[in-house]
């Protein structure tokens, strides 16, 4: 699918590559798009995949840090409640074989805010399962870099969860491609 991308984000217990991860989010979209009417007040009208990871299914030994346990605390109780509810929680590999069910229906690249923690993260969790990965290498793309570039809009009504993090950070590239005047990638395939 021509201009098909994923944004990707996760809500964890540390921040090492080797975290536990409590909820993983993705959306499949356009960067050319705009995105910033694709919601309403509680769902996102998108190509989303979305799960509550059970803290138990990593039985290697996966990484709970105090310092991000005490930054957990601090934030607004429904944020809690979303990272930390106990029900609908599945197992790592049920979600990771679940979400590459998902993604394989195509895309051109995967996104996230800085691909040394999503990416990171999930490319860690592959090796532990003896997977490959749903991406290439090549295919990584790093928002964060993207809006340092100019000024852009990023609503975001759900703070730290993975979905709704997904969708700010899809409507602030897309911003960012707008005042950019970028209306598609290059052909630099040599």
């Amino acid at each position: 699918m021509k201009n098909s991308q994923i944004m990707l984000d996760l809500e964890t217990l540390a921040t090492s590559p080797d975290a536990v991860v409590l909820t993983l989010g993705a959306i499949r979209f356009d960067p050319f798009a705009d995105d910033t009417n694709s919601v309403d007040d509680t769902t996102i009208h998108m190509d989303t995949f979305y799960r509550r990871i059970d803290p138990e299914s990593f039985t290697w030994d996966a990484a709970i840090e105090p310092s991000t346990m005490d930054w957990w605390m601090k934030q607004p109780e429904a944020v809690r409640e979303e990272a930390f509810a106990e029900d609908d929680r599945h197992d790592i590999r049920d979600v990771m074989r679940d979400f590459y069910k998902w993604a394989n229906k195509g895309f051109e690249g995967v996104w996230a805010n800085g691909p040394v923690f999503d990416i990171a993260m999930m490319e860690y969790i592959t090796r532990q399962l003896e997977r490959g990965n749903p991406w290439r290498f090549w295919q990584v793309q790093d928002a964060r870099t993207v809006y340092r570039l100019v000024k852009h809009d990023r609503p975001n009504p759900k703070l730290h969860h993975a979905l709704w993090d997904c969708w700010s950070q899809i409507v602030a590239l897309q911003s960012c491609f707008r005042n950019l005047n970028i209306t598609e990638f290059p052909d630099n395939k040599r």
